[in-house]
């Protein structure tokens, strides 16, 4: 994790879609000594945040390092916290694209790292936590507030979950015009996306529909090998189990939404970071040694595989690779 936060940090301009982006806010910010022209297009959280460390240092690669200390510090406790098998965790974060993110999206991976410790202090009983710090999140990255679904997950495996919000998210899709411009004309920051090429509604683009052929394959994966290996569960671990695989879940439910319009995949992202600690524990969790070294070995090659493809013929999605080290 310190090698990935070291290339997080000490990255060119041009590793990532939107570091350029960023640069060029947090100069600004530095020069203009105020956030006021900002407030409208970005979170206060995030400006305050780029107006502090401007003060204090004018590169960009120490903000970085500031910014990335928190994120990688997030998913490092999240690992070490739930993950039976933490180097392979390690790996999954690398190869299922969550580092890539790292380097682009940074509000989001701001606020998706305060949700993490918000996880993490819920299930430490820390209750009290709870609003601060989604409130935090929400100063960082609107689309926080989404995580608020995390809360009623259910921890076993209810049929209506399942079947409810399956429904629900396939007959909302042909009514997102209406309900993304009713929220435009009611909070003008969403005004932003729907003016934007990157975002449009139904182009179903080949990221969204990847991304739920993998959600669907782990989920599948997951439920048959809990079928046949389910009597040697304990309660926490049958727990654990569903809680996982049904944030995972929700994950496929949100990306569904995103075959209407393709903003929702990066709602799926809070859900989806749950898959790092769940295929390890499925595989820690199976009886039969063999049957462990040939799923470490399936989803590691599976895995590799997905990285190299998508970095050499789609290096746009995120744009790290040939990586360039650079000072900011």
């Amino acid at each position: 994790m310190v090698l990935l936060w070291g290339m997080a940090t000490f990255r060119s301009e041009n590793i990532g879609n939107d570091t350029i982006t960023y640069y060029h806010l947090f100069l600004q910010i530095r020069d203009y000594e105020t956030i006021s022209p900002f407030l409208f297009r970005y979170e206060i959280g995030y400006l305050c945040l780029n107006y502090l460390i401007g003060r204090l240092t004018g590169s960009f690669t120490l903000f970085l390092a500031v910014v990335n200390s928190f994120v990688y510090y997030s998913y490092y406790k999240f690992i070490d916290c739930f993950s039976e098998n933490k180097v392979f965790s390690v790996f999954l974060f690398l190869s299922l694209g969550m580092w890539g993110q790292t380097v682009n999206i940074i509000r989001l991976q701001l606020a998706l790292s305060i949700a993490v410790l918000t996880f993490i202090a819920c299930q430490n009983k820390n209750i009290k936590l709870i609003i601060p710090m989604a409130i935090l999140a929400f100063c960082f990255h609107r689309i926080s507030i989404i995580y608020f679904l995390a809360f009623f997950v259910p921890k076993t495996g209810n049929k209506k979950y399942y079947i409810i919000s399956g429904v629900l998210a396939i007959a909302l899709i042909p009514f997102l015009p209406v309900l993304m411009g009713f929220a435009a004309s009611h909070i003008p920051y969403f005004s932003t996306y729907l003016d934007s090429n990157n975002y449009i509604y139904g182009d179903v683009k080949i990221a969204v529909l990847i991304g739920v052929l993998i959600r669907l394959v782990v989920i599948a994966y997951g439920a048959i090998t809990y079928h046949y290996d389910k009597m040697s569960y304990s309660s926490a671990e049958k727990s654990s189990f569903y809680l996982n695989i049904n944030m995972i879940y929700l994950s496929l439910i949100i990306l569904i939404l995103a075959l209407g319009y393709n903003l929702f995949d990066r709602l799926g992202y809070f859900f989806w970071m749950f898959v790092i600690v769940f295929l390890p524990n499925q595989i820690k969790n199976m009886q039969i040694g063999s049957n462990k070294r040939l799923l470490y070995l399936g989803v590691f090659s599976l895995c590799t595989l997905y990285f190299v493809v998508i970095n050499v013929y789609r290096p746009d999605w995120n744009h790290i690779l040939p990586y360039e080290f650079g000072l900011l």
